[in-house]
């Protein structure tokens, strides 16, 4: 009773600082704007002051006569992931026909705005890009496109979220799953689009998906992010004990729940062993009152990092097992790498998506929070799959698996290519 109250306590009062430091920030903002920046907003006036940044963007949009557009549109972070791939493999397999726009509408999310939390975003965006080799002038802010001359229409948009104020014209609009496996339900409609990027072969997908769609192409071309160029981070310890990544989902109730039950504890006392909290990109935001709880329980101690910003094959080289509760991030694990995921215990609610279907098949362990101590030992003591076991895992579930990211971009060109055809047939010169 003692602990549960205490639990409560701290929960309120880490949130009633969140909301304290959100007051804050957004009035130090309010005034930096009015009174230093004339009325514009963050990320504008530094556009404006740091002219090289601009004119560099505008050359790039110059460059672009005679060749076809292609825009990524998103809001989140960890979305860049998903895209960077079928940039590359558009350059690489087509090179110098495709232009790529990365515009982002996180301004419009009310924990970034546009202040502070925008401006580190972007800072997050570029780093994204140059770690895999991209230049980040293609970066863009939807609001910013109207100081640039002659930005173009898209030929085609690709989105992994539904986006309200996203209003450009196109003739063709990709849905690119976030997740290589779907969560319960059936497919989005929030999301407009006339095509389906598909990642992963029944059961693991959409269940209305079977025989069609009505007003969407399907296109099995794998999950192109699986084939991001980046560098992994080799080292995140001091020592060589094994490494454990805990990566949950974004569902509130469940990470108040594996708080409350004492995950921290268990891996603390798990000293052989180190561990990386991965937390969603928007548990890291100053007014996220979760990722505060998660800091604080777990400052101090020796074993224990926190990691908001990295994903998921960042840390992957370096970790030996993945512990999560559900989503796509237990199959993305155990599929790319072939290395053990244990899944924790779930209320019957989040239930019968691929993503669970996969837990069932193919998850090492279906454990409580308090079984983690008794249980991580004996999962990491067995033998890894084999890579004819792990090449079989990823042919009974995902299309194009050894190159989704190619396969993408043969569609896109393929969609694109017989578009311009249709359209020379209709309007002959």
């Amino acid at each position: 009773m003692g602990t549960a109250f205490y639990y409560k306590i701290s929960c309120n009062l880490h949130q009633g600082l969140s909301h304290l430091k959100r007051f804050r920030n957004q009035l130090v903002e309010k005034l930096c704007c009015r009174f230093l920046f004339q009325g514009q907003k963050f990320h504008r006036f530094f556009l404006e002051h740091y002219q090289e940044v601009g004119l560099l963007k505008q050359d790039y949009i110059d460059q672009g006569k005679g060749k076809k557009t292609v825009f990524f549109v998103f809001r989140g972070l960890h979305f860049v992931d998903w895209f960077i791939p079928i940039h590359q493999a558009l350059e690489q397999t087509y090179p110098g026909q495709y232009q790529v726009f990365y515009v982002d509408f996180a301004s419009t999310i009310k924990r970034i705005g546009t202040g502070v939390e925008y401006i580190s975003f972007r800072q997050q965006v570029a780093k994204r890009l140059l770690n895999s080799g991209l230049s980040s002038i293609p970066h863009f802010a939807f609001d910013d496109i109207e100081q640039f001359e002659n930005f173009p229409q898209p030929d085609m948009i690709l989105t992994s979220e539904g986006i309200r104020h996203e209003r450009f014209e196109t003739r063709h609009r990709v849905f690119l799953p976030h997740g290589c496996v779907t969560k319960a339900g059936n497919f989005p409609g929030n999301i407009r689009c006339n095509h389906f990027f598909q990642p992963a072969k029944a059961p693991y997908t959409y269940p209305d998906l079977e025989g069609g769609y009505e007003g969407v192409t399907i296109h099995a071309v794998g999950y192109p992010k699986f084939h991001s160029q980046i560098t992994e981070k080799k080292k995140i310890f001091d020592n060589d004990k094994p490494v454990i990544l805990y990566a949950p989902s974004l569902e509130k109730e469940l990470l108040l729940s594996n708080l409350k039950e004492g995950i921290i504890d268990q891996f603390k006392a798990l000293t052989q062993y180190n561990f990386v909290l991965k937390l969603h990109p928007s548990l890291g935001s100053n007014r996220s009152y979760i990722g505060r709880l998660f800091e604080a329980a777990s400052k101090g101690v020796d074993n224990i990092r926190l990691d908001h910003l990295s994903n998921i094959q960042e840390l992957a080289g370096s970790t030996s097992l993945l512990i999560t509760d559900f989503g796509s991030v237990g199959p993305e694990y155990k599929l790319k790498f072939g290395k053990p995921v244990i899944f924790l215990q779930i209320p019957s609610v989040y239930a019968g998506g691929g993503d669970t279907k996969f837990r069932d098949h193919f998850g090492d362990e279906i454990i409580k929070v308090p079984q983690i101590k008794t249980m991580l030992p004996a999962i990491l003591a067995r033998p890894l799959l084999t890579a004819g076991e792990h090449q079989q895992l990823k042919e009974k579930v995902l299309y194009a698996q050894d190159r989704a990211d190619q396969a993408a971009a043969i569609k896109i060109h393929e969609i694109l290519s017989e578009s311009s055809i249709n359209q020379n047939l209709t309007n002959p010169s």
